[in-house]
């Protein structure tokens, strides 16, 4: 037997009810539900490597800045690297940090909702 996380009950008046016509809904639903979980999972999964890519990016930017300071004669070609490096590498850390932080977190609860809502068994019953 499947598992379900919960029930999702249908009501309707019994002289409207049509077994063939809810069996078909209550499919169509989990389908709809199960395809929007995919998605979410999906956009989630993309999201999540875009900021660690993000950070990732950052952290080498920064250890960059930091070589080039360590290993060179102040030069203006230098001074003009380093204004370059330091703004971007701490730009693309603190986007990485706010986006894995605060907006992931949104993103996995509405994948979660999803999946949930997936999970359920969907039926009718009479009003």
């Amino acid at each position: 037997m499947e598992h379900h996380s919960g029930e999702m009950v249908l009501l309707l008046p019994q002289e409207r009810r049509d077994e063939r016509a809810e069996k078909i809904i209550a499919d169509s639903l989990t389908d709809f539900f199960t395809s929007q979980f995919h998605f979410h999972h999906d956009k989630c999964r993309k999201k999540l490597n875009k900021g660690i890519l993000l950070f990732v990016t950052g952290v080498i930017i920064m250890l960059l800045n930091s070589w080039v300071s360590y290993h060179s004669k102040q030069s203006f070609l230098i001074i003009g690297l380093k204004v370059l490096l330091e703004p971007a590498g701490w730009f693309l850390l603190w986007a990485a940090f706010d986006f894995l932080v605060y907006d992931f977190s949104e993103l996995k609860k509405e994948r979660n909702f999803y999946k949930k809502l997936s999970e359920m068994h969907i039926h009718f019953k009479s009003s």
